[in-house]
Parts: structure tokens; C-alpha cells; sequence
């Protein structure tokens, strides 16, 4: 009988002094997972819960260990929510945002009573009103797409708490770097997909801890904290609802609770969340899910063109918003202009960065009104898309201007001011444009402010006919002393054929019924 013999290549210093030393090594990983499969057989099973849906995808009722229904209005919005005998009815604007929730159904965690909401054109959900739940009115401040301060609307000097922003991988993510109350600190610590699993004092001790299942809901918790951010750093509400941007999401069944406002961009099923896969995709902004990204790779590969569009249309608003959102403008805008990926977003991100400097360097200047100033911005902007970043600029801020004027009266941009004209100038030609419907702009040492006793007036006007244009000039204030070296010159001069050049100084005033 032949014996095979297996030699065991050993060091020679290395005795074997057990029996276990002969083992294979894949001998241990079967003890062990033998042991965990016997621990696991023997745990208690909590259940399984059926989920029945209609052939629009809506979630219509659970069964099994989790019994609830569901209802929905014509826009495929969920309309009432009933477990246990009590029943949560939800409420919703024409473009079907929800602003009321009327919680009644209890649970671990969960606050009832009567929620309302406010939105402001961006979707962004500015006030969240509570007080009939036992909680409070916050108004919420942002810059861009993520908020950056609360306030309570009866003690609104003092915010209830600020956000300390960072890169994030989109719509927020894994962004606050901490959050500050009554001057304390409070710093964030993320899992790879954006889960705030972990906060921390100033001096390092841990104050909060939590674990996660796959779409968000908290299975473990130690310490505790009044921050939101929970999930996806997405605010929590005492609902059970996760505030995903552009919609809600139920933790509960992890699935939306209205319709994707971007159709089939993640398949059939405009309700499901990232296509059912949440551990390797998250939802920046509760419209499309996304892959995750390395922190490295945020700027380069997560801007989109709307999201340029929208910071360029904010950089030329942002004038009357705060040196914060210029600032952020140039930083974002340059990183985009260098790393974005289609030659669109290069020059989308060139212009937000040049309509940054110009707010910044004071370029357009004025009773400026901010939505006014946006709505032309956007205009500009998207007529623009295959220009230099400079002209995308420049016919913001001249649709800015007439914009603004349109509706607060004389605008003064270029390095001019309206001081330079007396209250009474300023009536008077704003009259003249409301009576003939002209555009008329006051350029030249008037606008400058340098003009002496012997300078004239230099208009131009636009809009109109011929028989306006005259009667407005013989109506405009003028100086019947005008001369230059001498010679005698004209009070007040129409430059026909001339186009406002935005660099050099002028006031523009536009008749408001316009």
C-alpha cells in the first residue's frame, strides 16, 4: 500500500508544539462560521413584512409583522397613512410640495399633532412651523442648496443654531463640518455615504453615536443630540419623514412619498430609492441617485450644469446677499471653470465666477431687488451657453439692470452713483420715462459725477418713436449754459445709435408699467 506523504514547509525555528498547529488554516473559518450560523438559528425571528403595491408602483398597504395602508390624490401624491386604527393625512401646494402633515399615527421617536411647511422658489424649504405639534416656528437661512443658519420666528436676533459647511458629495452630503449652539460646538463624523454616525465636542469627547440600516433608519443610538441631520446628513423630521430636497422620504418603508419631479430618470418606479440599491448610491437632492464619489472627486465630477446655472444666477442676485455667496461664487465657479466636465459647465463656471467679482468689486450697485436680479440673471445665462464667460456676465447685468429699474425706479451701475443727481433730477427724468415709455440712461459727467457749471447733458434713449424721443429730450432737465473751450454746445444730447456700455458710469431709469 502506497502512502502519500504532504511535507509542510515550516521555519526552522518554529516547533510545532500543539496539535492544532497542524490544522489547515481554512479550518478555523469553518468553526466559525459554523458557531455564527448555530447564534443566528437560534435568534428570535421578529418577522417578515409583505409590501403591496399598485401598477403605478404606489405603496398601498404592508402586511404580516407591519400592517398599514396607504392612499394617494390624482398627482400621485400619498394622501393618508393609517396604522393601528390612526390615520396621518398629508397635505400639498400646486406644484405638490407637501405643506401640511396631520400626524396622528404614534411611534418610537415620533412627535403628533399638526406640521406646516414653506417653500421658496428654489424648492428650498425656508420656515417648518411646529408649534402645533408642541414644537416651534424656524425659519431657515440658506446659501445656495443647503442651509446654513435656523432661527426661532418669535426671537429672531439670535440663531437656534448655525452650519459650518464643507465640500460635500452633492445636495449637502457629508458637508457640515460642525454645527454651533449658543456658541458650542458640535463636530460631525460621516460613514462613507454620508450617515452622521458619530458627534463630538470641542474638547473630542463623544457625544453621539449611531448605526444605520441600509435606507436610513437609526437601528442603534447612544448620547443624544437636537441636530436633524441624520441620514444622508438630510434633516429628520419628529414625523418620520427624512427632507430629501425636492421631496420627502418615509424611513418606515424607505420609499418616497410623492412621484420623482424628473419622471423615469431611476426606472419604473418613481417612488423606490436609488433603485433599491442605497449602499452603494444616495440621492443627493431626492430627484436622481448618484454613485458614491471620493471626497477628492466632489468638485470635478458631482457640479451639474443646473447647479452652475443656479450659483450663477445666485452670484448676480447676491449684490444685496452677502459677501458669503460672492465669495462662494469665485471659489466654486473657478473650480468648475478648471475641472468641469463638458465644455458647458467650463463656461458656466467662468461666468459665476466673474459675476462673483463683479458683486464683489460693487459692478452693479443700487436699490437692487433680489428676484429681480435672479430672473434676469437666469435669462442671461441660459440665452448664453455657447458665449465667453464674459459676455454671459455682461448680459446678466445689463438684463439685471432694467430688471431692478423696472421695479424700484433709477438704477446706478458702472462706478456711478445716485447721489450724483439731485432728488429733483431723479423725479424729473423718471417722469419723462414713465410719460413716453422710454429707456433712458444718463450718461457721460453726469453719471460720473464730475460735470461743472458748463457741462451738458448726454442721454440715451430707447424704446419709442422718433416724435417720443423728441419730446422727451425738449422735457429732460439740460443746461442752457453748456460750452466746452468757449464754443457754445447743445443743453442736452440724444446719443442715437450708441448702446449703454455697463463698465463705464450710468443711471439708468425704466418706466415701471413697462
Amino acid at each position: 500500500m502506497r502512502r502519500h506523504v504532504r511535507t509542510l514547509n515550516r521555519p526552522l525555528d518554529r516547533a510545532i508544539t500543539s496539535s492544532l498547529d497542524c490544522l489547515p488554516p481554512w479550518f478555523f473559518y469553518a468553526v466559525l462560521l459554523t458557531v455564527f450560523s448555530l447564534l443566528l438559528s437560534h435568534q428570535p425571528k421578529i418577522g417578515t413584512t409583505n409590501y403591496i403595491s399598485n401598477n403605478l408602483n404606489q405603496l398601498t398597504a404592508t402586511t404580516g409583522a407591519l400592517v398599514s395602508s396607504y392612499t394617494y390624490d390624482f398627482n400621485g401624491n400619498r394622501q393618508t397613512y393609517t396604522k393601528n386604527a390612526q390615520t396621518d393625512t398629508y397635505g400639498y401646494d400646486f406644484e405638490n410640495r407637501l405643506v401640511q402633515l396631520q400626524k396622528n399615527v404614534t411611534g418610537t421617536g415620533i412627535q403628533t399633532g399638526t406640521f406646516t411647511y414653506n417653500y421658496d422658489y428654489r424648492m428650498r424649504r425656508v420656515l417648518r412651523n411646529e408649534t402645533a405639534a408642541g414644537g416651534i416656528a424656524t425659519k431657515l437661512v440658506f446659501s445656495g442648496g443647503t442651509s446654513v443658519q435656523e432661527y426661532n420666528v418669535n426671537f429672531p436676533a439670535t440663531p437656534v443654531v448655525e452650519y459650518a459647511r464643507g465640500s460635500d458629495y452633492g445636495g449637502g452630503i457629508g458637508g457640515i463640518l460642525y454645527t454651533l449652539r449658543s456658541g458650542t460646538a458640535s463636530f460631525n463624523h460621516y460613514n462613507s455615504r454620508g450617515d452622521v454616525v458619530a458627534k463630538t465636542a470641542a474638547n473630542g469627547a463623544l457625544t453621539y453615536q449611531a448605526a444605520y440600516e441600509a435606507y436610513g433608519k437609526r437601528t442603534q443610538e447612544q448620547g443624544s443630540t437636537q441636530d436633524r441631520q441624520k441620514a444622508n446628513t438630510k434633516d429628520e423630521d419628529p414625523t418620520g419623514l427624512l427632507n430629501e430636497g425636492f421631496r420627502y422620504r418615509d424611513l418606515e418603508t424607505g420609499t418616497f412619498i410623492t412621484r420623482d419631479p424628473l419622471g423615469f430618470v431611476d426606472g419604473p418606479n418613481m417612488y423606490g430609492y436609488v433603485v433599491q440599491n442605497p449602499w452603494t448610491k444616495f440621492d443627493p437632492r431626492g430627484l436622481q441617485g448618484s454613485e458614491k464619489r471620493k471626497q477628492d472627486d466632489v468638485k470635478k465630477a458631482a457640479i451639474s450644469t443646473k447647479e452652475i446655472k443656479d450659483m450663477a444666477v445666485d452670484a448676480v442676485g447676491a449684490v444685496v446677499g452677502g459677501i458669503k455667496d460672492n465669495v462662494n461664487a469665485v471659489k466654486v465657479g473657478g473650480e468648475a471653470a478648471k475641472n468641469g466636465q463638458t465644455a458647458e459647465i467650463k463656461v458656466l463656471g467662468g461666468a459665476l465666477a466673474v459675476a462673483g467679482v463683479l458683486s464683489l468689486s460693487g459692478e452693479l450697485t443700487g436699490p437692487g431687488k433680489v428676484t429681480a436680479l435672479k430672473k434676469a440673471g437666469a435669462a442671461a445665462v441660459d440665452a448664453g451657453l455657447q458665449k465667453s464667460s464674459k459676455e454671459i456676465v455682461k448680459e446678466s447685468v445689463n438684463a439685471a439692470e432694467k430688471q431692478v429699474a423696472a421695479k424700484s425706479g433709477p438704477l446706478a451701475a458702472g462706478g456711478a452713483k445716485l447721489e450724483n443727481l439731485s432728488p429733483r433730477q431723479l423725479a424729473r427724468i423718471q417722469a419723462v420715462a414713465e410719460k413716453r415709455g422710454l429707456d433712458i440712461s444718463v450718461v457721460g459727467s453726469r453719471a460720473e459725477g464730475t460735470a461743472d457749471g458748463a457741462s451738458d447733458w448726454d442721454y440715451i434713449l430707447k424704446g419709442g418713436n422718433s416724435k417720443a424721443r423728441h419730446s422727451a429730450m425738449r422735457e429732460l432737465p439740460s443746461n442752457p449754459n453748456a460750452s466746452k473751450g468757449g464754443d457754445f454746445r447743445l443743453g442736452s444730447e440724444d446719443l442715437r445709435g450708441v448702446d449703454v456700455d455697463p463698465e463705464l458710469p450710468h443711471i439708468n431709469f425704466t418706466p415701471t408699467k413697462k
